[in-house]
């Protein structure tokens, strides 16, 4: 059986050694935030622009395989912006990987409030004439977060921008998955959702995976994703959280329960 629940981390834009990006941004909503954190973290243009292209450099020629290509709160881009792209540059030749470079008003927003978007292969929903998951060796990825010649002029505020392979748990998650929704302080306008979920019949090979792509920093941010069987997320498809909890427990020779509890970021 087919794994329907995959999980996104930040990874190539981590693993960038720097970041260039082509016009100035603001001192407050700095950059940086499109790579990791809390999702109220915001970057945006200093002025107001019409094009705009992020540069995530690498120390030398690097092999990347894209299977997902995530923007968090893409909402705020969809009223102006055309082009949400994602390219790769091998130090001759520039290549669009995935996104769609002209027609960004067409796109799907998923997540529980409507919010991001996701460009991936169970989608089909790139349309720069490549088919996912895209492999190549590059010295960067260009991230676009508009710029396709007819945008109107805006500072583009969003969220965050992620890329990269699935971590793909090898089995989905034993029902019943536990959720509730939790206010945390008065101040909060909206409830949040926290979610445990458990898998059982892990092998040790693939609890290591667990610990290097979830575990190795506390309040870890991810996408959940589900490719067919929604129900798993409560049909929101995508969710962006933090890995908040975690619990293994050894069930026999090579074969490991995993128990992680989400919270839905806001």
């Amino acid at each position: 059986m087919t794994t329907s629940l995959l999980i996104a981390t930040a990874q190539y834009t981590v693993d960038a050694i720097s970041i260039t990006s082509s016009a100035t941004v603001s001192t407050t909503n700095l950059v940086e935030n499109l790579i990791t954190g809390e999702r109220s973290r915001f970057t945006e243009l200093a002025a107001d622009g019409t094009s705009w292209s992020i540069d995530f450099n690498f120390e030398a020629l690097t092999s990347v395989t894209i299977d997902y290509f995530i923007v968090a709160r893409a909402n705020l881009l969809t009223w102006g912006s055309n082009r949400l792209l994602l390219t790769g540059y091998d130090g001759t030749t520039t290549t669009s990987l995935a996104g769609t470079s002209s027609d960004l008003g067409s796109v799907d927003l998923y997540g529980v409030r409507g919010e991001d978007i996701i460009f991936t292969a169970d989608l089909a929903n790139s349309d720069v004439g490549i088919t996912m998951p895209v492999t190549g060796s590059y010295t960067k990825l260009t991230y676009w977060p508009c710029g396709s010649g007819t945008c109107e002029s805006g500072k583009y505020k969003h969220s965050k921008m992620y890329c990269g392979q699935w971590f793909d748990p090898g089995r989905d998650p034993v029902h019943p998955a536990r959720f509730e929704k939790v206010s945390r302080g008065k101040f909060d306008r909206e409830s949040r959702y926290i979610f445990t979920l458990r898998w059982s019949g892990i092998t040790d090979a693939k609890k290591n995976e667990f610990f290097t792509n979830l575990f190795d920093e506390p309040m870890k941010p991810v996408f959940l994703y589900t490719k067919t069987h929604h129900d798993i997320l409560r049909d929101f498809r995508l969710i962006h959280c933090f890995v908040i909890s975690h619990d293994v427990r050894w069930l026999a020779p090579d074969s490991n329960e995993i128990s992680v509890t989400f919270e839905e970021m806001i």
